[in-house]
């Protein structure tokens, strides 16, 4: 991968570089720096060649590794979605409960939890 221009690195300065994937090159504008667009040209090289069944890097193989990253993100934000649901659903409870209490120590009658009434 060469850059051409100056810059790079997140929030950085755009920058024409090439990537070569499946022995295509690759010309994209970006910010990444170089040891990041590396990495991840390794990591497309490396699903596509697993996708390909060890048959070779192909321009294929690489939409297919795309479409498999594509699908990957859709399930982990479906994923992320299920799970904030959850923690946003536990924190309401969570804040009911407390409101609950506070309302009980306002009022005078606090439960310590024992099961006993103090009534005597």
């Amino acid at each position: 991968m060469k850059g051409v221009g100056d810059g790079g690195g997140k929030g950085g300065v755009k920058r024409t570089v090439q990537i070569v994937l499946a022995g295509r090159r690759y010309r994209v504008v970006t910010t990444g720096t170089d040891d990041e667009l590396a990495h991840l040209a390794w990591v497309v090289e490396k699903r596509a060649e697993s996708i390909s069944g060890g048959k070779g890097v192909t321009p294929d193989s690489i939409l297919l590794t795309a479409m498999t990253f594509a699908q990957e993100a859709e399930a982990e934000r479906a994923r992320a979605e299920r799970v904030m649901d959850l923690a946003t659903r536990g924190a309401r409870e969570l804040l009911l409960r407390v409101d609950m209490v506070l309302g009980e120590e306002g009022s005078g009658e606090v439960d310590d939890g024992s099961g006993e009434d103090d009534a005597t």
